[in-house]
């Protein structure tokens, strides 16, 4: 699991922060970034984006960027985080793009743990 730690790095993550904050305990940590991966708050979000329901969007994201700081996944963060605040108060022109790159990031975070080591 080294290699997915130093991959994790490579990306922009600080996983060595992330398993500080579990005791040190990397498998419980690498355990966390999986179940992370499979968080029903991925559908949740975007159903509701689609529903247009944004306020309640707006909790789920803020709810799953608390978690993505707790494992020390910045790439993710810092899209979420502008998500966020594209749908604080009232919907962002930038939302869309935001979107996207929260998409994005999500999909290199995944390759990364489904890669073959």
């Amino acid at each position: 699991m080294e290699d997915l730690i130093e991959e994790l790095k490579t990306w922009g993550a600080a996983p060595e922060a992330g398993i500080r904050r579990v005791l040190g305990d990397e498998a419980f940590y690498l355990k966390l970034l999986k179940q992370f991966a499979e968080e029903k708050d991925w559908e949740e979000l975007s159903g509701l984006l689609d529903q247009k329901k944004y306020e309640q969007a707006f909790i789920t994201a803020h709810r799953m960027k608390g978690s993505v700081v707790d494992l020390e996944l910045y790439p993710i963060a810092e899209a979420l985080g502008a998500v966020v605040e594209d749908l604080r108060g009232s919907v962002s022109d930038t939302l869309p793009e935001d979107l996207r790159q929260l998409w994005k990031k999500r999909e290199e975070f995944l390759a990364l743990l489904r890669k073959p080591r």
